[in-house]
């Protein structure tokens, strides 16, 4: 079996434009892991399932996180830089997202209010994925996605 793992980073200016070469390139990555799927199937009967790393949710908790990334915690400030870092390996994808901003208190979350024009990324990106944690500053979030579901020993 083909095992699997790339680990990519880029630092990028705190402006939206960049989202969608980001996600080109995730989705590149994610196109090579199913054909990694397709050999690994083909000579040795292996079920693994990539597909589940790189659908709907997968991409709108990443976009999530990058737009809080330069809107609330860079304050879309251009001169501020966001890092964008995943590993993605055959059982798990992990994405963290930082800026440059103060940073937030995760703890203490307004509630949501489902009518508003923002404040729902959070949620979604908690419901979309299998772990979210933040670090003490509060501004850099991890989050992780196994290919087993529950299997977070993967």
């Amino acid at each position: 079996m083909i095992k699997f793992e790339s680990v990519n980073s880029f630092i990028f200016p705190a402006q939206k434009p960049y989202i969608t070469i980001l996600f080109k390139i995730v989705e590149d990555i994610g196109n090579a892991m199913k054909k990694v799927n397709s050999v690994n199937q083909k000579l040795l009967g292996n079920d693994i399932d990539f597909g589940v790393f790189f659908g709907f949710g997968i991409t709108v908790a990443i976009d999530e996180a990058l737009k809080n990334a330069i809107e609330h915690g860079n304050k879309n400030d251009a001169m501020k830089k966001v890092t964008f870092s995943y590993t993605v390996s055959n059982e798990v994808l992990t994405v963290n997202v930082k800026d440059e901003g103060n940073g937030f208190d995760y703890n203490n979350l307004p509630e949501v209010v489902v009518d508003e024009e923002s404040g729902r990324g959070l949620l979604l990106i908690k419901n979309f994925m299998d772990d979210v944690s933040f670090n003490e500053k509060g501004n850099e979030i991890t989050m992780r996605k196994y290919r087993n579901k529950g299997d977070k020993n993967a």
